[in-house]
């Protein structure tokens, strides 16, 4: 079931100066990303500094390992890990490669191409910590989109590579990737790990190969395939073939909570408007079809001034200020977000920019709403640019197999669609 959006999140501007920063604060300086900077919040002063010892070679993500004092930074052509202070621990070059978009992956089972090969940059399109399996997750634009995993302690040495098309293989085009719990194997058995992940549509390179990268999938975490992949059943969000070129979508965060996984997008408010708003979607982490898939608009105002277009986003707790004036506990998550009031008609932002915070007990409430609201009638599944919308019936939806699911197994993340 897919629910279109009849609800929207948002809360009050008045709570914006009561965030609390932490101690010390990571930051960018300069206009290109390529000098990392740790300063203390209290009185500014900058502590330690990584600057890029290749010219040219922008930072594109950086990630911490919360078990121990290290930082790891994906780079163009380049990853690095770094101590606590920034100082350099390890380097290692990703690129340039010898590649063609119209070249098969380098598989065991694809080893001619009639195309010729030419260096091509290595844009890190992801970079996740592994925790259970103490892996650091590095995915390439190169050979479609490909992704390996290194040891956290030395990066230098790396697993033997699927190549499995996984991530966005261009320059631009987004990607979204998060570690959280899939669905169990068998029901009563421990959910797995999986990697969770979002991307853009391309079109560089063969549609072959495209096809292999959905819009929304988990994956597992050998070797990168579908988490569940069989003849009845696949964790996988396709959009509409004909919607991919006019329906462009833009990931820009993703997390688990509380047995959901959500994503955080900007895209069109529909497959037949030209406005651009900012959405998030949720799965139930225990769904191996995604038949759970929800999305709802995320809204961020200010008087009459609307901040459509999302930038940034983090989950987090609260400190005992915040937490009181949220009127939630300090143990509960929050979802800070930082938003630019579009141009018209486009993904590109202004320079007018607000934040907002949204507790997931809200956030949860509202998909709930969302959800029984169609469960009583009310409004159409989709959204249009994933499937063709169908009016929402009392009591039960239809799922794609045409499986009759009820409000109470979607609402209780047991899900189980046999």
């Amino acid at each position: 079931m897919a629910a279109q959006s009849a609800s929207s999140l948002q809360l009050p501007s008045s709570l914006f100066p009561r965030l609390l920063l932490p101690v010390l604060l990571l930051f960018l300086l300069g206009f290109e990303p390529t000098v990392l900077g740790i300063a203390r919040t209290t009185s500014g002063d900058v502590v330690g500094t990584f600057e890029s010892p290749h010219p040219g070679s922008k930072f594109e993500h950086l990630t911490v390992n919360k078990q121990k004092p290290t930082l790891y930074v994906g780079a163009v052509n380049y990853l690095y890990s770094l101590y606590g202070d920034l100082s350099l621990w390890q380097e290692v070059k990703t690129g340039p490669q010898k590649d063609n978009p119209d070249c098969p992956p380098p598989m065991v089972q694809f080893t001619e191409c009639v195309h010729t090969k030419k260096d091509m940059d290595s844009y890190n399109k992801a970079l996740v910590v592994d925790y259970k399996n103490q892996r650091l997750i590095a995915c390439s634009s190169l050979f479609h989109g490909f992704c390996e995993k290194r040891n956290l302690d030395d990066i230098s040495q790396r697993d033997t590579p699927s190549y499995q098309p996984v991530v966005a293989n261009n320059k631009n085009s987004s990607t979204v990737a998060y570690i959280a719990p899939g669905p169990p194997k068998e029901p009563g058995q421990v959910q797995p790990d999986v990697l969770y992940v979002s991307v853009s549509w391309t079109r560089v390179g063969q549609s072959i190969w495209r096809e292999r990268v959905p819009a929304f999938a988990s994956r597992n975490l050998t070797d990168f395939n579908l988490a569940i992949r069989n003849q009845f059943r696949q964790t996988v969000i396709k959009i509409e073939v004909q919607q991919r070129e006019s329906f462009p979508v833009s990931y820009i965060y993703g997390f688990g909570s509380e047995g959901f996984s959500y994503m955080i997008t900007i895209q069109k408010r529909s497959a037949q408007s030209e406005e651009y708003i900012s959405k998030i979607f949720r799965v139930c982490q225990r769904d191996e079809n995604f038949y759970s898939y929800v999305e709802v608009e995320l809204k961020c105002s200010k008087g009459a001034t609307n901040y459509n277009l999302v930038q940034a986003a983090y989950l987090g707790r609260p400190g005992k200020n915040l937490a009181r004036q949220l009127k939630i506990p300090t143990t509960e998550d929050v979802l800070f977000t930082v938003f630019s009031k579009g141009h018209d008609s486009s993904q590109n932002p202004t320079a007018e920019s607000a934040l907002c915070m949204y507790p997931m007990r809200k956030v949860r409430r509202i998909f709930t709403e969302n959800i029984q609201k169609c469960f009583s009638g009310i409004g159409n599944t989709g959204p249009d640019h994933i499937a063709k919308p169908v009016q929402c019936l009392k009591n039960t939806v239809s799922t794609e197999n045409r499986k009759r699911v009820t409000v109470e197994e979607v609402l209780s993340c047991f899900v189980d669609y046999q």
